[in-house]
C-alpha cells in the first residue's frame, strides 16, 4: 500500500513539475498594440524611383504594396488605395537598386542573382506630419532556371522577376510596417 502512495506521489510531483497545471509555461505574448495607425482608416501609397536606372516597376511595386496591406485587414483596420483623399500617405522613394549575379550553374542551366535595393519609407499625416520615416535597405535573391531553353538573359529584364521583387518587397515592408 506505502509503495502505492509513493508512485501516485512522485506521478503527481512529476505532472506538476512538467508544467500539467500551467504555472511553468510564460503566457503567449501579444502582439505589440499599432500606435503608428491610431485614427487612421486609410493610407494612400506612392512609389517613386530616383535612381538613375530605373529597373524597379513603381507601379508594380505600388499595387504589390496596396494588395499587401489590404490582405491584413483581419488584423488591422487600415485601407490601402492608390489615389483619392487619405488619412495618411505612405510614399517609398527607390534611392538605389542593383542587381547582380551570384552563380551560375550550366549543367542545371540556371543562375542565382542578389538583387537589392535602398528605400526612404515615410508614413505622412493629412496635415504634413512626418508619423513615420525610415531609411530601409532590402535584399532578394531570385533564381533563374532553364535559362537556355527559353532564352532568356537573367538579370532586370524577365519577365517574371519584376513582379515577384515587388511581391517580396512589399510583403517584407508590410511586415515592418505594422508589425515592428
Amino acid at each position: 500500500m506505502f509503495k502505492r502512495q509513493l508512485v501516485t506521489l512522485a506521478c503527481v510531483v512529476g505532472i506538476l513539475v512538467c508544467g500539467a497545471c500551467g504555472l511553468m509555461f510564460e503566457p503567449s505574448p501579444t502582439p505589440p498594440p499599432m500606435t503608428r495607425f491610431v485614427g487612421i482608416h486609410t493610407v494612400r501609397v506612392e512609389v517613386t524611383n530616383q535612381t538613375a536606372t530605373h529597373q524597379l516597376d513603381t507601379e508594380s511595386l505600388r499595387d504589390a504594396l496596396i494588395r499587401e496591406i489590404n490582405a491584413q485587414k483581419g488584423r488591422i483596420r487600415l485601407e490601402a488605395v492608390s489615389a483619392g483623399d487619405a488619412d495618411c500617405v505612405l510614399s517609398l522613394n527607390v534611392l538605389d537598386e542593383d542587381g547582380r549575379e551570384v552563380w551560375t550553374d550550366p549543367k542545371q542551366d540556371s543562375a542565382l542573382w542578389q538583387f537589392q535595393a535602398k528605400f526612404d519609407v515615410k508614413l505622412t499625416g493629412k496635415k504634413g506630419q512626418i508619423l513615420w520615416s525610415v531609411p530601409w535597405p532590402s535584399s532578394h535573391q531570385f533564381q533563374f532556371r532553364d535559362i537556355q531553353k527559353k532564352n532568356i538573359t537573367p538579370g532586370w529584364g524577365d519577365p517574371g522577376l519584376r513582379k515577384q521583387l515587388s511581391f517580396m518587397w512589399a510583403s517584407a515592408l508590410v511586415n515592418v510596417l505594422i508589425y515592428q
